[in-house]
């Protein structure tokens, strides 16, 4: 071999080698790590930084209704001072919102959603001022995204559910009804028939803008004598083998005849008018808020056996009182399954 090959030889050697040390000592490029993106349901809820995203700009119309959403629970949006701040010591101020945050030691308020907890069974396990040890818990929570207490928000909050201890309240799965209405913006298709009108007053039962239909005949420091009714419209029970009707319902001031003053009632003969001109039947309802407070209780499943195969069932709500005593009682939730 001559000089000139010999070279060549040595320097192609050469090359290879320092090719095979090269790939030997170069690492593998690492993967991109793989981001997961919320959609809302309770396996894959949307983060705190995706519902900032969403930039929700109402008060009233929601980006995304019914959707879970996950954050640590970072303290109370006080509004009640000037300027307004985000408590995040005790003792909170009140138990009617809740800030969340992706981090448990997030300060930033730029960085957090205010979540509505309307009263209730919600707002009892999750308010602050009650249960201060909530503070810096992981949450899921379960409502319609819009712009609550001018932060990104959650709004008509009716789930949540605790991560580390895996606890919480479903929302109220209504995909499978026959009638429902949760007076959560109006009273719905339900009439108001008032029989006796209290003495300066204009009706007894009446939409709230917190989400229920109430009824009343305390006006002006006293009770009132009253009878008003709260019907359904139609419910079509032709067909159906089972059907079980639940509401959720609170109040206060019952009085000793709670039983025949605050009713729940059937027919499946009433058209329109005056409730007398149908023909009605008293349906016992299970289970009774405490009267001490306003939490909402769940009234437990009452069976419509009895009108089953009937397409004009309606319920009726039926409030009375006299001049000895006015309850108030607070209804929303409706649901026949």
């Amino acid at each position: 071999m001559n000089k000139t090959n010999f070279f060549k030889v040595m320097f192609f050697a050469a090359i290879v080698a320092l090719a095979a040390c090269s790939n030997v000592n170069e690492p593998e490029p690492e993967p991109e790590p793989k981001v997961e993106i919320g959609d809302g349901t309770k396996a894959k809820p949307y983060t705190v930084t995706e519902v900032i995203a969403l930039n929700p700009q109402s008060t009233t119309e929601a980006v995304k209704t019914a959707v879970w959403i996950k954050g640590y629970i970072v303290g109370y949006y006080n509004s009640t001072l000037n300027p307004a701040v985000v408590e995040a010591v005790a003792p909170f101020t009140d138990d009617v919102n809740v800030m969340i945050a992706e981090k448990a030691s997030e300060t930033d308020k730029s960085k957090m959603v205010s979540v509505q907890l309307p009263s209730g069974a919600v707002r009892t396990a999750l308010g602050l001022k009650t249960t201060p040890a909530n503070f810096g818990k992981l949450i899921l929570l379960y409502g319609d995204i819009m712009k609550y207490n001018t932060y990104p928000g959650l709004k008509n909050t009716v789930g949540y559910w605790f991560v580390e201890t895996n606890t919480g309240l479903e929302p109220v799965d209504n995909s499978n009804a026959i009638f429902s209405e949760t007076f959560a913006v109006s009273q719905g298709s339900f009439t108001i028939k008032d029989v006796t009108l209290p003495d300066g007053g204009t009706s007894v039962w009446k939409w709230d803008t917190n989400k229920y239909i109430k009824a009343s005949a305390f006006i002006g420091g006293s009770a009132k004598a009253s009878e008003c009714w709260l019907i359904s419209p139609a419910i079509n029970l032709t067909g159906k083998s089972s059907a079980m009707l639940s509401f959720e319902h609170t109040g206060k001031f019952f009085t000793a005849n709670k039983l025949t003053e605050q009713v729940l009632l059937v027919s499946t003969d009433y058209t329109a008018g005056l409730p007398s001109t149908a023909t009605w039947t008293t349906i016992t309802i299970p289970t009774w808020p405490s009267g001490s407070d306003w939490t909402f209780v769940n009234s437990g499943d009452i069976s419509l056996s009895t009108v089953l195969g009937q397409a004009n069932v309606r319920i009726a709500f039926k409030f009375t009182s006299t001049t000895a005593g006015s309850a108030t009682w607070e209804i929303k939730n409706v649901l026949v399954k």
